[in-house]
């Protein structure tokens, strides 16, 4: 049986707020869930020593932090324990020149994260899985980051979900480049992209509204941006329901020689017969992983 993890997110989703981040974790840890992954450094509302308490009280564990950048937020994730500092791949462009510039600073970057006792995950959405401009057809940007990347420096937090969608197989990803993916991050898909436009993270119809506030090291959207992102979501349907193949995915991640944490992040709520709601397929989600 494998350990669940939870992405904060799938509980407080836009909401950043102290008091729903503490009320999530004891639901989290309520409904059966191992650990969390977090969201900055935030420690809704507590010092860091109490918010420590409040987690092993809870019995839950945090494997990783998601955007953790400064020396001051790296010092918070160690102490909180965790083993990863997680951030997404961000190059000006996604031609080859572009892409390589982004993993030398990704390679200096997580020497500063080792430094501070974690290991550095680069975490993926749809658009790395697409053709990298001005090269021959096949080759990836997701190819160009594990290849020039250093292995001692940098990991992979794969999230299936966005791997399927762009038309990949994410079991055989791993196994392509084994001994680099620490976390999978557990998302179904029902469905391939149509276009490199719908394999965009952030829709082109929502940045054409403005670009997100960052709040606490996530991306805040207005009402109306966050309810198209939502709907652009619908992909992530009930997990098990979809087209990834379970038990190839984890027989390849299990296979790497070291734990994998397998973290729950669900963006999309219509699904469980759940109608939305965030705790009904947090649940579920749980129970799935668990299952594995």
């Amino acid at each position: 049986m494998a350990k669940a993890y939870a992405q904060v997110y799938s509980l407080i989703r836009q909401d950043r707020t102290p008091e729903l981040l503490y009320n999530a974790l004891a639901k989290f840890s309520k409904m059966g869930y191992d650990g969390i992954e977090g969201i900055g450094p935030n420690t809704a509302g507590l010092s860091m020593p109490d918010f420590k308490k409040y987690l092993a009280d809870l019995n839950l564990d945090m494997c990783s932090v998601m955007n953790l950048s400064t020396d001051e937020e790296l010092e918070y994730g160690a102490f909180m324990g965790a083993r990863y500092d997680v951030a997404g791949f961000r190059p000006k462009s996604l031609s080859r020149d572009d892409i390589l510039r982004a993993c030398d600073e990704v390679n200096e970057f997580s020497k500063k994260v080792k430094a501070a006792g974690m290991f550095n995950l680069i975490h993926n959405h749809a658009h790395e899985f697409g053709q990298v401009e001005g090269e021959p057809e096949g080759v990836t940007p997701y190819d160009l980051i594990l290849q020039n990347t250093d292995p001692d420096l940098v990991g992979m937090e794969i999230d299936v979900g966005w791997v399927a969608f762009a038309g990949a197989n994410p079991a055989e990803i791993i196994k392509k480049y084994p001994g680099r993916f620490r976390i999978v991050h557990v998302k179904e898909c029902n469905r391939v992209a149509k276009d490199a436009e719908e394999r965009e993270h952030f829709p082109k119809k929502v940045l054409d509204m403005g670009p997100p506030k960052f709040i606490n090291g996530a991306p805040k959207f207005s009402p109306e941006q966050e309810h198209l992102m939502y709907e652009a979501r619908n992909f992530n349907v009930e997990l098990g329901n979809g087209i990834i193949n379970w038990a190839a995915l984890t027989a390849a991640a299990n296979s790497q020689g070291f734990p994998v944490y397998y973290v729950s992040e669900r963006e999309y709520y219509h699904c469980y017969g759940a109608d939305g709601n965030e705790e009904i397929c947090a649940q579920k989600d749980c129970d799935f992983i668990h299952s594995l």
